[in-house]
């Protein structure tokens, strides 16, 4: 069928999935890469860089992420890309946190302590010894980061917030299928049931990936 404005609601499905979805790549990625950064040097180094870049996170989490958003969108009206770099550096002080408290558990491991020993610059313990192991932590929240984006990407968009029409995305496809609801009800499902479709399965492949790739979760 078509909607209001006589567009095929297909054609913009298929267009506006490929945009929540690089919405919700590009968010995740520029946010696993600044909480990797900040996590990996406030856990390795300790003492005032732990603490200033800690106090920091604190003090960023205490803001309230999605009226920041939309005051941010409201103010400058970004474009697509911009707009998932903003979400990821809004976002990633709770990913920081994470995996600071992985990187302080394996720090105190012995094949850390005798990278030190030997003079191993700490640059090269973080990249070689750190990083790897807490790379399955980053696959399993970046699949669980992703369903999370896709549905704060459609709620900015719902509210004109997001991405700007005429580039559809799901949640302004819902925004303008709602004012023909009482007589074409699947405008309005078509597009929810996709951002809850798409949600679901995403969120289905992180839980998979946590208990394949956490030893703690083996019998």
């Amino acid at each position: 069928g078509s909607d209001g404005n006589g567009r095929d609601i297909l054609t913009r499905l298929a267009y506006g999935g490929r945009v929540s979805l690089l919405v919700a790549v590009v968010a995740t990625v520029a946010e696993l890469s600044l909480g990797l950064g900040f996590g990996l040097v406030s856990g390795y180094f300790g003492k005032w860089v732990d603490m200033v870049i800690m106090r920091l996170v604190d003090v960023l989490l205490s803001i309230p992420a999605l009226p920041l958003l939309i005051l941010i969108a409201t103010l400058y009206s970004p474009g697509v890309v911009l707009f998932s770099v903003i979400i990821g550096a809004i976002f990633w002080p709770g990913d920081a946190r994470l995996l600071r408290g992985e990187v302080l558990a394996l720090r105190g491991r012995e094949y850390i302590e005798a990278a030190r020993v030997v003079g191993v610059p700490s640059w090269s313990i973080i990249l070689r010894h750190l990083l790897p192991n807490v790379t399955p932590i980053l696959l399993v929240q970046a699949s669980l980061l992703v369903p999370s984006v896709i549905l704060t990407e459609s709620v900015l968009s719902f509210l004109g917030l997001g991405v700007q029409v005429p580039t559809p995305s799901w949640g302004n496809m819902l925004e303008e299928a709602q004012r023909f609801y009482r007589t074409n009800w699947e405008n309005v499902f078509i597009p929810g049931f996709m951002i809850y479709i798409s949600a679901l399965c995403l969120y289905l492949v992180g839980i998979g990936l946590r208990d394949a790739l956490d030893p703690r979760l083996s019998d």
